[in-house]
Formats: structure tokens, C-alpha cells, sequence
């Protein structure tokens, strides 16, 4: 389950980073300013319980363009993918009740404190019903 929501957090990235606008990307004074709060970044759990929800969102929006990209004529049908795929993760994270920042420093906490993955972790079996 974890791993499900890295990979639908690393996608969410991927997909962005490779799009002509990308949302989720980050400007280098954005990344810093972030890197400096992570000392003081603070997880409600509500937090915890949107960020799991909009992963497995995104997991799910994944999943389901991975076979379009494959089949895709060109680079351009790609890029037309990914612009697509991008409008619609930020719809999933923001009916999460995130923002696209909030979801990339879950995201980033998740990978470099073992406790925030954790907690992120336990909801989502919370949210599978196991």
C-alpha cells in the first residue's frame, strides 16, 4: 500500500515535470524555502487522511494513462497526455482539500522521516479497511 502511494506521489511529479506547465514542479526558491521549514512542518491528520486520499487518486489517474501514453502516435499526443493528466491531478489533490505545495511537502516529508511515513502509511490501511 505504501508503495502505491510513493509511486502515485512520484508519478504526480513525473507527469508534471515532463508537461509544458508543470504545477507540481517547484522553483529552486520555492524548494529552498520549503527545505528550510521542514524542521517546523507540522501534519494534522486530516493532512495525513487528504494526502492519502489524493494519492490514491492520482495512483488510480496513473494507472489509467499509462496505456494511452504507450499508445500515443508522437511526442506532441504525449505531451497532450501529460497537460491533461497534470488539470487532473491537481483537481484530485485540491478535492482532497489540499494544495498541489501541500501535497509535494507531504510527499517530500514522507520520503526523508520515517515517522511522517508512517502515520501516511496506517491511513491508508485505515482507508482500505485494513
Amino acid at each position: 500500500m505504501m508503495h502505491k502511494i510513493f509511486t502515485a506521489a512520484l508519478s504526480a511529479t513525473a507527469l508534471a515535470g515532463a508537461a509544458a506547465a508543470p504545477a507540481f514542479a517547484q522553483d529552486p526558491a520555492q524548494a529552498g524555502a520549503e527545505a528550510g521549514a521542514a524542521e517546523t512542518f507540522t501534519l494534522t491528520d486530516a493532512q495525513v487522511a487528504a494526502f492519502v486520499e489524493a494519492a490514491n487518486g492520482i495512483n488510480a489517474l496513473v494507472q489509467d494513462i499509462q496505456p494511452r501514453m504507450q499508445a500515443a502516435e508522437d511526442q506532441e499526443a504525449q505531451a497532450q497526455i501529460q497537460q491533461e493528466a497534470q488539470a487532473e491531478m491537481e483537481t484530485i489533490v485540491q478535492d482532497a482539500g489540499l494544495t498541489v505545495v501541500e501535497y509535494n511537502s507531504i510527499a517530500n516529508a514522507a520520503r526523508t522521516d520515517q515517522s511522517v511515513a508512517a502515520r501516511i502509511q496506517a491511513e491508508a490501511q485505515a482507508q482500505a479497511g485494513n
